[in-house]
């Protein structure tokens, strides 16, 4: 158990000193930042999904489906831009995301769905890419 703790203590010091000193900026660019926006089949039209990246992270996120029904499918969509269908802000750049669906409205959660699963494969093909040129 005592080493469990020490090995646990050092790695939180590697990752503390392989952080940037506070007001400090790294001219490293993570290679995940970016605006994305993938465009996939709704129920009554298309569903667009766009996911700003920042620091490798989510740091914005929006679906769009202006031709969904207004009471389910739009509906929907609100609650996934408010959080309600999972909170994705935050969330690393390439690994697993996961939504709730929206009793009624499943071609439209499909829709996100698709996109938020063409967004991890971009994101890690990019740093599959990143890696190889290390």
């Amino acid at each position: 158990m005592k080493k469990m703790i020490v090995w646990a203590l050092s790695a939180l010091l590697l990752c503390a000193c392989a952080q940037p000193a506070e007001g400090s900026t790294s001219s490293v660019q993570d290679p995940r930042d970016g605006t994305y926006t993938y465009v996939n089949p709704g129920y009554k039209g298309d569903i667009t999904l766009t996911i700003e990246v920042k620091g490798g992270s989510i740091s914005a996120i929006k679906a769009a489906g202006p031709n969904e029904t207004g009471t389910v499918g739009g509906q929907a969509i609100n609650w996934f831009n408010n959080g309600k269908l999972g909170v994705l802000r935050g969330a690393v750049a390439g690994g697993d995301l996961w939504i709730n669906g929206y009793s009624g409205a499943t071609e439209t959660t499909q829709g996100i769905k698709a996109g938020l699963e063409q967004f991890t494969e971009e994101m890690r093909a990019k740093l599959e890419e990143a890696e190889e040129k290390e």
